[in-house]
């Protein structure tokens, strides 16, 4: 909710500042990525000696949705408002991943990038009573599956293949380098943007290209 609000507040200051829409667009979405980032290295300050080469635990195998309940009762005790919201968002959040479950027929043990993107962030979004924040956890899979198809149509249109040295194949794979989270997991929307970026920087300084 607090990414919400921040990115809301954010497009307002831009839209009264009279930010061109692409680049307010460009610049929400890096603002967006930049809270969820914090937002993730915030919430496992108390983990950071956790062994990062652990294998990521699928989402499928997480708590189901019968746990949302007793897990935000025990995080919220005697607070029934926050209980009631905690309740809410999570399990809109777990329906959301549930979808994304099917939609890509997800199992246990599957080696596909949708799958390594939920296994990922269920294992980033944890909270410190160690259950699975799925309102964090959809959000966190919408942005980076999102990201994950843009950087697939850069590579596709650009025909960039391992080992080449070409222009877009190096800010592919600087970007790549540069967003990756306290984890080691790539961040596909961080990349995304950055790449969108580095281009169209590129095709400015060099006409023609």
């Amino acid at each position: 909710m607090l990414i919400s609000l921040f990115v809301l507040w954010d497009t307002h200051y831009l839209r009264l500042c009279n930010v061109p829409g692409g680049d307010m667009k460009a610049m929400v979405a890096l603002l967006a990525t930049i809270a969820l980032s914090s937002c993730a290295t915030h919430s496992h300050e108390g983990n950071r000696n956790e062994d990062l080469s652990a294998t990521p635990t699928p989402a499928v195998a997480l708590d189901g949705e019968d746990r949302i309940r007793p897990n935000c009762e025990e995080e919220w005790s005697g607070d029934w408002s926050a209980i009631a919201r905690c309740v809410e968002m999570r399990t809109e959040g777990y329906r959301e991943v549930q979808r994304f479950v099917e939609q890509h027929d997800i199992r246990d043990g599957g080696a596909t990038p949708e799958a390594d993107i939920l296994a990922e962030c269920s294992r980033e979004w944890r909270n410190t009573y160690g259950h699975p924040d799925w309102s964090a956890i959809a959000l966190c899979v919408e942005m980076r599956s999102e990201g994950y198809r843009e950087v697939q149509q850069f590579v596709e249109q650009h025909d960039i293949r391992d080992g080449d040295a070409t222009p877009q194949a190096d800010i592919l794979a600087e970007c790549s380098r540069k967003w990756r989270n306290t984890y080691g997991h790539p961040n596909w929307s961080a990349i995304a943007l950055c790449v969108e970026m580095q281009w169209a920087g590129y095709k400015q300084l060099h006409p023609g290209v």
